[in-house]
């Protein structure tokens, strides 16, 4: 599962690492990005890659209010999952990330049990693009579309395994154009590629415990660069 990340850069950056024909998105770096976030998204539609804002919470547009907002969808399940399989098809995206966040149980010196924040990047946090779906909505046909996004997530490996289970599916720059291609429909075979090609990215990853103040997500500045140092 991947239920916080950060995105250590601001626009221009994005802009330049993507090479995105135009930008709606406007962003500053963040540490600590949590669910129902509006992030930057790349997507590409009519012959255009584009920065664009996506809340983080995945809502088709058949979707009712009240119904899930699935930050994450399963490598192994998302082309064939009804809730993905058709964005999955031509609604692919890469969402930008410069690592993500997990829990370990921890016990501290008086016995008592906790969950242990963790960050996991490249040892230079560089901008990482995590394989995404984006789905749009509105509940009136007065309202505007409102864009939402989903991260795709894989069984663990590398320093990321020794953490958690799960981690976002990262696309090295070689399938950027593959994956966002949205005249090419997505297959269930799209899963093993994109499998092979998290492999590389993963190896180059490493862990370090952080401060627990990351855990109050109402409270902290998640523009507080602080947030994610060494923690002995």
């Amino acid at each position: 599962m991947c239920g916080r990340y950060s995105l250590a850069v601001d626009t221009q950056q994005l802009r330049l690492h993507f090479d995105v024909d135009i930008a709606t998105a406007d962003w500053l770096p963040t540490y600590s990005v949590a669910p129902s976030t509006p992030v930057p998204i790349v997507r590409e539609r009519t012959n255009e890659r584009g920065l664009t804002t996506a809340v983080w919470g995945f809502r088709p547009k058949w979707a009712t209010a009240d119904g899930p907002r699935p930050i994450n969808a399963r490598l192994e399940t998302v082309a064939t999952n009804g809730l993905f399989k058709d964005a999955f098809v031509s609604q692919r995206c890469l969402i930008p990330m410069t690592g993500y966040i997990e829990w370990v149980p921890a016990v501290d010196s008086s016995g008592q049990s906790f969950k242990q924040p963790v960050a996991i990047a490249t040892p230079n946090q560089r901008i990482l693009a995590a394989a995404g779906l984006w789905a749009a909505y509105r509940d009136t046909s007065d309202d505007p579309w409102q864009v939402t996004c989903t991260v795709i997530t894989r069984q663990a490996v590398d320093a990321s395994g020794d953490v958690h289970d799960r981690m976002p599916v990262v696309v090295p720059p070689s399938l950027w154009d593959w994956w966002l291609d949205p005249k090419r429909p997505g297959q269930p075979i799209d899963c093993k590629e994109l499998s092979h090609g998290s492999d590389t990215v993963a190896k180059q990853l490493m862990a370090w415990p952080i401060s627990r103040r990351i855990n109050h997500v109402r409270t902290i500045d998640p523009t507080d660069q602080s947030l994610l140092d060494l923690v002995r």
